[in-house]
């Protein structure tokens, strides 16, 4: 039997105002970098250790852990499952791919006219940029030199984009879980075994030398730390709701939270965050007042602003405006990317969503029958 969902599997909770916000923190902390206005504070006071944008990452891989997991566990079949998750992800990255090839960019030639390029010097990139980013994004960064490098981080269009790889291999893993059936009618053994890879992860930080060099390789870089929390929030799907329900009080997500800050003064913040982020992100949507946002707000912004941030960053660097400070560089930023993650959500995002309840394997099935 599948496990019942926590009550903040619901939508009135204030998970879309988390989103929202953990989006609007990776554009604040891309400033820094953007606009060259040197180390981010939370980087400088933990010692490098950690940032403001990469604690949102960490937090939206477990939130997304948990929600993917019920996704899956409501979905008809594992097909309807892989076509919701590509639903949500590929129509709005594509058309992000297709405006920054050519919108932006051409955009951007004609502002820094000094070295003016034909379009059949130009187009040749901008397709690439697209063709070679559908999939596997981060494989082509720039198209011609644009960005500029006569900005502070010329040359690279979208950073955000290296997290969607791992992403997507999530969403195989849930895949993968779910027709072994560990996440329903042997979600116990499910359960451990997570458990069991995040205690190897605690095992090996602590003392790696007891470990065979193969295990490194689970851990040894930033997207398998991602994956670590998103493996988190899928734990926070298949634990009891009397189990989560606890954890999730006030006083012991505060708890959790109050060592989540310390540990980032260590490398224990490598082992400790993947379970201490949860039980603080499902307390806070649990008990913040702002519920429901996508309702109020008339969509779901979050994944808009996350994927448009950067580009929109570059632009409005190009455009001089870093100049006039972090402040006024952030503000601006913002403004752009939440625009165009309205048009995102209303003219791509949501019309996508419409086709979830679309079953294309069952149709094939039907046609060939």
């Amino acid at each position: 039997m599948t496990p019942a969902p926590p009550p903040d599997a619901g939508r009135e909770n204030a998970i879309g105002c988390l989103r929202v916000v953990l989006a609007s923190m990776v554009v604040y902390s891309h400033s820094y970098v953007l606009g060259a206005f040197g180390q981010e504070p939370l980087l400088h006071w933990t010692g490098g250790r950690i940032a403001l944008g990469p604690f949102a990452v960490h937090v939206f891989f477990a939130l997304s852990g948990f929600l993917v997991t019920t996704s899956f566990q409501h979905s008809r079949s594992v097909w309807s499952y892989l076509w919701k998750r590509a639903l949500r992800i590929l129509p709005g990255l594509w058309v992000c791919l297709l405006v920054t090839a050519f919108v932006f960019t051409p955009g951007l030639r004609v502002l820094h006219s000094d070295a003016p390029l034909t379009a059949r010097q130009l187009l040749p990139e901008q397709i690439g940029y697209v063709v070679h980013n559908l999939f596997l994004p981060r494989t082509q960064i720039n198209i011609h030199g644009h960005p500029s490098l006569a900005i502070p981080y010329g040359g690279d269009w979208n950073g955000s984009l290296w997290t969607l790889f791992y992403e997507g291999a999530c969403y195989l893993m849930v895949a993968g879980l779910g027709v072994l059936t560990l996440l329903g009618q042997r979600h116990r053994l499910g359960l451990a075994m997570i458990l069991g890879f995040l205690a190897l992860n605690i095992g090996w930080r602590l003392q790696p030398a007891l470990f065979p060099p193969l295990v490194a390789r689970f851990f040894d870089t930033a997207g398998k730390f991602e994956t670590l929390h998103f493996l988190g929030g899928v734990i926070w799907a298949l634990a009891p709701g009397s189990i989560t329900q606890a954890l999730a009080r006030p006083w012991v997500a505060a708890g959790f939270g109050l060592v989540l800050v310390c540990s980032w003064f260590s490398e224990a913040h490598l082992w400790i965050s993947p379970l201490a982020v949860p039980p603080v992100l499902f307390a806070l949507a649990g008990g913040l007042p702002f519920l429901a946002w996508e309702k109020r707000l008339g969509g779901d912004y979050s994944y808009g602003i996350y994927i448009y941030g950067m580009p929109a960053q570059q632009c409005v660097a190009s455009l001089g405006l870093y100049h006039l400070g972090l402040a006024a560089y952030w503000a601006a930023s913002l403004v752009a990317t939440v625009g165009l993650a309205w048009l995102s959500w209303h003219f791509v995002e949501a019309p996508a969503l419409r086709l979830k309840s679309l079953d294309l394997f069952r149709l094939a099935r039907l046609k060939t029958t």
